[in-house]
């Protein structure tokens, strides 16, 4: 499961360091400044992935190249919607938060699939990212997508609560039931929903059925979030509860 071509084992460490590097120097930077100061690179971000979609959408159409796969129901795609709540909703509403706790976990967990399988996502991009518009587009994007969890870990954005992670599994649920939805509606295999190129996963699929398949891939991609939101709300009060700790040891 686990392949590089050539090219991608020299771009793909060289983008995550490139951009990890960079979020960790906006975070520095806008360190001590208001939330919606540090708020900014989050816009800046949600709306870059909103045009490259927009400029891909009216590329397809213009060139008459656009299907049902085309529909922005896949995960990296689906992205874009809680990247714009995260952007665009109200400064220090429940939304926003619940948007910096959905794009976060999807923005990682996306980075997790995205290099643990790179050519099923990224196809042969890497080998030379400005051969056409199909191939800058899907490098600009998906290197663009996956920043997002790096901001919002380096400029402390995302307030993790009980509410917050409750509306945030909710509203995966529901992204992964319009995902099977479709997937069955337009007979497309969006995020794997029909079938999957993760060889155990297909091989448990036609042992078990497709009933089952859409069961497991349900629960696992559920969990998968649950888990990282979990992780990090753990991690969070550590290390918001230390000075607090520390204090009382000096004391």
């Amino acid at each position: 499961m686990i392949s590089y071509t050539s090219s991608q084992m020299i771009v793909m460490p060289i983008m995550l360091v490139t951009i990890l590097g960079i979020s960790l120097l906006i975070g520095r930077l806008l360190r001590g400044k208001s939330d919606k100061i540090r708020h900014i690179p989050i816009v800046i971000v949600a709306s870059l992935l909103l045009a490259l979609e927009v400029i891909k959408q009216t590329y397809l159409i213009v060139n008459h190249k656009w299907s049902y796969w085309s529909i922005p129901v896949h995960f990296c795609s689906a992205l874009m919607l809680w990247y714009a709540i995260a952007a665009y909703s109200k400064e220090g509403s429940t939304l926003r938060q619940v948007g910096y706790g959905t794009s976060f976990a999807g923005s990682l967990l996306m980075n997790i699939l995205f290099y643990i399988g790179p050519s099923s996502i990224f196809g042969n991009a890497c080998d030379n990212p400005i051969a056409n518009f199909n191939t800058f587009h899907t490098f600009t994007f998906h290197f663009v997508a996956i920043s997002m969890w790096m901001l919002i870990l380096t400029l402390d954005l995302y307030r993790p609560t009980k509410r917050n992670y409750i509306y945030s599994i909710i509203s995966f649920a529901l992204y992964f039931c319009v995902i099977i939805a479709c997937a069955y509606i337009f007979d497309t295999n969006y995020t794997n929903a029909l079938h999957s190129n993760i060889p155990f996963m297909e091989q448990f699929r036609l042992f078990a059925g497709q009933f089952w398949y859409t069961v497991v891939s349900f629960v696992a991609g559920l969990s998968a979030i649950a888990g990282i939101l979990a992780l990090y709300w753990v991690i969070y009060n550590k290390v918001r509860n230390r000075p607090r700790l520390d204090k009382q040891i000096n004391n």
